[in-house]
């Protein structure tokens, strides 16, 4: 019978199947091109349910593979770190890319406001997930920022997101980091001037303790306009401690920058008093060494000088008690022995605590514009057994008032 006179409706959809082909037994040779070119074409795009077919050539064969399969993804942006470059700081700048579908061959470039390129010096593909990206400081325009990201995966498929990178949008710091003072005392009352601005507006910039801790005693607030205070009395420390601390500063628009700095406290090994007070014991200290000096009596010419003193080492004091100090004013210019202006020939006592240093009545020499003054016997009344030393003083002084510190105590015998 002849082929033709078998039918295609006579072949059922089973008729023939793999068992009844041998391996091999079609070729491409048996089969023409009108195999596919032959058949319909669909006029509209396949729908996902539809299949197409492949050659899997990891299992030597052909599949059929739904069309929502055989679609190609972009690639999606989720975020860039930093989002701002500061252009002051060094020379590049390296920008982490995180998002999904970044195939093998994927690339990034940046796209500025008047839409021109900028290709980024080196792009790493980290994973599906991640891309690293170099920009040089001098491949960018403050004035066309925000820059877009443009992300291609390995198939070139590309995607686009807008406005993700600004240039000098962050505070810019004028107050260099490092130390900002190490020469206070515990004690000190002190202002420290930080300063950082916003150099795409006018907006005032504020600042805040990011990490680590101010000096005891201090705080730190938003002063007027860019400037920021750290001020206050500087609190006891046991030795001279070294305080390291990180400031932002954060312009109108959530933008951020840090910088580091340290205040060094001095632990303070002495106090002087010039008037009367009191002496705040530091914690953890019990014993001090203490030197006081009385006020001294008044001159036969002039003012008094200094009078006793004591100095008591290792003096026992209650830690963080308190101790009132007196301080002796000396007699002033006057007769020996009237009170001037409230104040005895004698000056006065000054005391610490439970110690009192006196009074010493001393007896000063002024000379006036005398070239030179020989001492003798005839212009004072002394005692034969100064006689020795008085000829033989001589005090050569220039045209000027001077004060001549010879103290002498002259008594008859």
């Amino acid at each position: 019978m002849a082929i033709s006179k078998i039918k295609t409706g006579s072949i059922t959809d089973s008729a023939v199947n793999t068992d009844k082909l041998a391996p091999g037994s079609v070729g491409s040779t048996d089969l023409s091109a009108t195999v596919i070119s032959g058949q319909t074409e669909l006029s509209e795009t396949a729908a996902d349910t539809d299949f197409t077919i492949i050659y899997d050539t990891s299992a030597g064969t052909l599949k059929k593979v739904l069309r929502s399969n055989l679609k190609q993804a972009a690639p999606e942006f989720t975020s860039v770190s930093p989002t701002s470059v500061d252009t002051s700081n060094g020379a590049t700048t390296t920008l982490t890319i995180t998002g999904t579908g970044f195939t093998t061959g994927s690339n990034a470039r940046l796209i500025d406001n008047s839409g021109k390129i900028v290709e980024f010096t080196t792009v790493t593909r980290n994973s599906t997930t991640q891309i690293t990206a170099v920009v040089t400081h001098s491949d960018l325009n403050a004035n066309e920022s925000p820059y877009d990201i443009q992300i291609t995966n390995g198939e070139g498929i590309a995607v686009l997101s807008a406005n993700q990178l600004d240039v000098n949008a962050s505070p810019i710091w004028i107050t260099a980091a490092g130390s900002l003072a190490s020469t206070d005392e515990e004690g000190d009352t002190v202002t420290y001037n930080i300063q950082a601005y916003d150099p795409d507006s006018t907006s005032v910039v504020s600042y805040e303790l990011q990490s680590g801790s101010l000096p005891g005693g201090l705080s730190l607030s938003s002063g007027s306009g860019d400037i920021g205070t750290i001020s206050g009395t500087l609190s006891e420390v046991v030795a001279d401690t070294t305080y390291n601390f990180t400031i932002r500063a954060t312009d109108s628009a959530s933008n951020t920058s840090s910088r580091s700095f340290s205040i060094t406290v001095l632990n303070k090994l002495f106090e002087t008093f010039t008037s009367s007070g009191t002496f705040s014991v530091p914690s953890g200290i019990s014993a001090v060494d203490v030197l006081v000096v009385a006020g001294g009596g008044r001159g036969a010419g002039g003012g008094g000088g200094a009078g006793g003193l004591i100095y008591f080492p290792c003096y026992p004091v209650t830690p963080g008690g308190t101790i009132p100090v007196t301080v002796g004013e000396g007699g002033l210019k006057g007769p020996l022995t009237a009170c001037v202006g409230g104040v005895s020939a004698n000056g006065q006592d000054s005391v610490f605590d439970t110690l009192t240093a006196r009074v010493v009545v001393l007896e000063v020499v002024i000379i006036q514009k005398l070239v030179l003054l020989t001492l003798t016997l005839e212009n004072l009344d002394t005692p034969i057994f100064l006689v020795p030393l008085l000829l033989n003083l001589q005090v050569v002084l220039e045209e000027v008032e001077v004060m001549v510190h010879l103290t002498l105590r002259l008594v008859e015998l």
